[in-house]
Order: structure tokens, then sequence, then C-alpha cells
């Protein structure tokens, strides 16, 4: 596990000597857990970042905004690169539905 992050907060040796039925036991009395059954990945979609790279831009988000995706921690400015592409894709789709070529 050399190759994972130190400061990650996560104590490794401990989580290395857990059984896989401890584990389990940890997820299913976590009340953050949500069941992910089949209907949950039912209409899950991979979306994969495009080649083209990032660019760097500003823009004004409402405080509230911000503040919500800060409170999920680290990587929040990905989860709503993630989301923006989730509706960009969806309103292309939609597009392409309502004017054919």
């Amino acid at each position: 596990m050399k190759h994972l992050k130190k400061d990650s907060g996560t104590n490794w040796e401990r989580l290395g000597k857990k059984t896989d039925a401890e584990i389990d036991a940890e997820i299913a009395s976590n009340p953050d857990t949500i069941d992910t059954d089949t209907i949950f990945w039912e209409n899950a979609r991979l979306i994969l970042p495009l080649s083209k790279g990032k660019q760097q831009v500003t823009v004004r988000y409402d405080a509230d905004i911000i503040d919500f995706f800060k409170s999920m921690g680290k990587g929040y400015q990905s989860r709503m690169n993630s989301i923006l592409r989730s509706y960009m894709l969806a309103e292309l789709e939609h597009q392409r539905h309502d004017h054919p070529l």
C-alpha cells in the first residue's frame, strides 16, 4: 500500500489487520452507509474526463453552493465538475433526441 497517500487520515496498518467480516460489520453499523442495491445502480453511468485536460476559469457561485460542496471534503471542485459534466451530457443527449441530424 505504499502508493497510497499517507496524509489520508486512514490507519492502513490497522485496516489491513481487519477481517472481511469485521469490515462488513463496521459498514453495516455506520449510519452514513447507503445500501447500493441493483436499483441504485440501474441508471448509473461511468463518466470519464475528456482528454483535453482542465482549463482554469474564474466563476462566481452562491456562497451556500460552495459551502455545501466544501462540506463534503477534499475534491469538492472535482465533484462540481462531475455534476456539471453529467448535466452537460444529459442536455446534449436531450438536444440530440429533439433535433436529430
